[in-house]
Formats: C-alpha cells, sequence, structure tokens
C-alpha cells in the first residue's frame, strides 16, 4: 500500500455543483490545477441538490475523462463510485479506460454506498448487503491487478470465466490507486486491509441519528483505523463553510469549516494532528474555491 508523510497535506476539490456540459467540467478541473489541488472529483450519485433542487449528474468516469484533456497533473478521483451500481467488469473496464486516458492519473474512489434508495433501484447484480456489494468489488480489483489489494476474506463471487477476462483488462494498464470510504467498524476494517487511502464518512448510524460528524466519532473512527493500519493514509471531508460567527454552533462537526482564516486554519491543524492526510471540499462556489486555495493549501516544499 502507498503511504504519505504525515508532514504532506493533498487537497482534493470534489464537484457539488450539477455541472451539464463538457465545457464547465473542463473549466473546471483548470481551475483546480490552476489553483493548487491535488485532485479533482465527480461524485457517483443519480442526483444531486443545487439551489433550484435536485438535478440529474453526469456519471463519473464520463465527466473524468472529459476533465483530463485540459489538465496534465490533476489527478482524477471517483469520489467515490459506488460498487453495486456497476458489474465488476464494467468497472474495471472503466477504470482501465480511465487509467489510459489520464496517463496514470486516475484515483478509484469506492464505497459500499450509503445511499438505500439508489441501493435499492440497482439491486439486481449486485450482493444485497452494503459489505458484501464492496466486497465484491474489491475481488475484482484483485483479480484484473494480482497481489495489489488482496483477496477479500470472502466466498469467491466472481466465476473463473470473470475472473480471466479481469486479469486481461487489468494487464492493458497499471493498478490505479483504490481509495475506500469507509464509516461504520466492518466497513473501516475492510478499508483497512484493502485500501490505499481510507476515506473516513460519516456511520449511517450517526447520519440518521443526528447528522453531526462530530470530533468524537472522528476520533473513534481513527483509532479502529490505526488497530488494522497504522501507516494507511486517511481523508476527511468538508462539505460546508460556515460564517465564523456561526461557527460556534457547527464547531463540532468535522464536515464545517469557518470562513474565517485563522480559525479555519485551526481546524486543518487539527485534522492534521488526528492524522489526516488528505482533505476533500464539496464546494462549487468559485469564490469559496479560490478561499480555499488561498488559505489552505500547503506551502510549496
Amino acid at each position: 500500500m502507498n503511504t504519505i508523510n504525515g508532514s504532506q497535506l493533498l487537497l482534493e476539490l470534489d464537484c457539488t455543483s450539477a455541472v451539464q456540459n463538457a465545457r464547465d467540467v473542463a473549466a473546471l478541473a483548470q481551475s483546480a490545477e490552476s489553483q493548487g489541488f491535488h485532485t479533482l472529483g465527480f461524485p457517483d450519485h443519480f442526483l444531486v441538490r443545487t439551489p433550484i433542487g435536485r438535478r440529474l449528474t453526469l456519471d463519473c468516469f464520463t465527466a473524468l475523462a472529459t476533465a483530463a484533456a485540459p489538465t496534465r497533473q490533476l489527478v482524477l478521483a471517483t469520489h467515490v463510485a459506488s460498487a453495486g451500481f456497476r458489474t465488476p467488469l464494467n468497472l474495471i473496464r472503466q477504470s482501465v479506460s480511465l487509467q489510459n486516458l489520464t496517463e496514470g492519473r486516475f484515483e478509484l474512489g469506492i464505497g459500499a454506498g450509503w445511499h438505500q434508495g439508489e441501493a435499492e433501484a440497482t439491486r439486481g447484480h449486485a450482493p444485497d448487503t452494503a459489505r458484501g456489494r464492496l466486497l465484491k468489488a474489491l475481488e475484482a480489483i484483485e483479480a484484473a491487478w494480482p497481489g495489489s489489494v488482496g483477496e477479500p476474506s470472502a466466498p469467491p463471487m466472481l466465476r473463473p470465466d470473470q475472473r480471466e477476462l479481469l486479469a486481461q483488462l487489468g494487464s492493458a494498464a497499471p493498478r490505479p490507486l483504490v481509495k475506500i470510504a469507509a464509516g461504520g467498524d466492518r466497513l473501516i476494517e475492510i478499508a483497512a486491509i484493502h485500501a490505499d487511502v481510507i476515506m473516513l464518512t460519516i456511520p449511517n448510524s450517526v447520519r440518521a441519528e443526528n447528522g453531526i460528524h462530530s470530533r468524537a466519532v472522528l476520533e473513534r473512527q481513527i483509532s479502529v483505523t490505526r488497530r488494522h493500519a497504522p501507516r494507511t493514509p486517511l481523508q476527511a471531508q468538508i462539505r460546508t463553510i460556515v460564517p465564523a460567527d456561526q461557527w460556534a454552533e457547527h464547531e463540532d462537526d468535522v464536515r464545517c469549516l469557518p470562513d474565517d482564516p485563522e480559525l479555519a486554519r485551526l481546524r486543518v491543524e487539527w485534522l492534521r494532528a488526528q492524522g489526516i492526510h488528505r482533505i476533500s471540499f464539496h464546494e462549487a462556489d468559485p469564490s469559496k474555491i479560490a478561499w480555499i486555495s488561498e488559505h489552505l493549501h500547503p506551502a510549496p516544499g
């Protein structure tokens, strides 16, 4: 597995706006690269909330292929691909295609899929449980690139002919970095075994209870992770930038950041002190993207 020096901090910009055409995707990618973001991610939900309501999103793999053309160094990631949306063969085929189109800049972010409605709507070829969906996807990655993420500790779900074809697909491109999104203990334990990077997400039980990814919850997740993977890089998410005068009521939610530069740096330093190596920002407002880059981007060297 890849490791990152604890002093480094990588910033990721995740597309939350419902961009609908190639021109907007290219502009977003160029902006992210020029402002020093390490990674640009696209979501894998069918719909996304916008100020004018829910809108259809672009397929994340298609959007990333579009973002590849006008950029040269920007890492392009699925943030994150839902393990149940695609067959194993399609998942690997699309990953191989993006590795080649980006000349090795693709990062495969994958998760079990937390949205129950989407999981129900796509049920058929995928296992019924979140754990099963993720394990089947990991089995496909291991079949495509043997020895890369390790065989999942579960009975095989892929047929021999599928594994053979996956191996042929995998031989056409180097394996991408694999980032696994995980919130609950069982998924964190799977990610600790198989991931190059672990993105710690709000557990479904907490999402249902109060929707606050508290500092105590994050600290506990990190403790669980470190028991199994002491050196695997960790990623946290910032979903909302709040006015400084409202910070006191949001301070305990690790997905929030104040718009005061000094307070924001203190929060980022706290995350780094917990062992976070990467931070992703769910932001669409160009002025806030520029603010993040200006105040939080790590100094060169």
